[in-house]
């Protein structure tokens, strides 16, 4: 029988057990709610958050990015596709008391995603990159492959828009599944998937997460409902 005609590439280099368990990854050692939340996640993670217009999805990445820059990063990039430098951001940022982070926190109106690529090649470049929201960067799953590829050390934070209790779109779904902690962001509470451990559901805003859940609040922060959820 002929054998297939396979193109001419270089193999990858094959890893034993012992090496798997005990290879050095450089991990960030989250604390307090954070670490109750996504436990301590490498990185260079993917961090995928979705829901609808209005439930809180801005302030709980502005809660976060704040976190990790005054613990982890020394610059945080967020480009922002969405909402440019409005006054609905500003305000986010208000709220969060940003401030304390400036220096550390930068925000770019509106790049495209090819001209993002030329930034980040760069000297001294964000250690993490925030896209809001993926609709808006008019790229496809093939584009989000190949940005993970090229910046292997950068953490990537992607918000997305929601249709029902999903992520907007095929790449964004396709995303979601790629991604090593997914966050689902309803009334003002971001229920979190990780693969480095934690399960407590993050309140973004307890008063406003308990106008919206009423009485199924209680429920939703001990993790024993969700929309959706089997």
């Amino acid at each position: 029988m002929a054998q297939p005609d396979v193109p001419k590439q270089k193999l990858r280099r094959v890893i034993g057990v012992k090496e798997l368990i005990n290879k050095k990854r450089d991990k960030l050692e989250f604390t307090g709610i954070w670490k109750d939340c996504m436990g301590c996640p490498q990185s260079n993670a993917v961090i995928f958050v979705w829901g609808k217009s209005g439930n809180g999805k801005t302030s709980f990445i502005t809660q976060f990015i704040k976190y990790l820059a005054a613990n982890h990063f020394d610059k945080i990039l967020l480009n922002s596709l969405e909402e440019g430098d409005s006054d609905s951001l500003a305000l986010a940022f208000s709220r969060a008391d940003m401030l304390e982070v400036d220096g550390k926190v930068y925000t770019v109106d509106n790049e495209p995603l090819d001209q993002m690529f030329i930034r980040l090649k760069k000297k001294k470049q964000a250690q993490a990159v925030v896209i809001d929201s993926w609709q808006y960067t008019r790229k496809d799953y093939a584009f989000y492959q190949m940005m993970k590829e090229t910046f292997k050390k950068k953490m990537f934070i992607i918000n997305s828009h929601a249709s029902g209790n999903n992520p907007r779109g095929a790449p964004a779904e396709s995303i979601r599944y790629d991604a090593m902690i997914k966050i689902h962001v309803i009334g003002f509470v971001a229920k979190i998937v990780s693969r480095f451990g934690g399960s407590i559901p993050y309140i973004i805003s307890e008063e406003k997460a308990k106008e919206y859940w009423g009485k199924k609040y209680k429920q939703v922060i001990k993790g024993t409902y969700w929309p959706g959820q089997k």
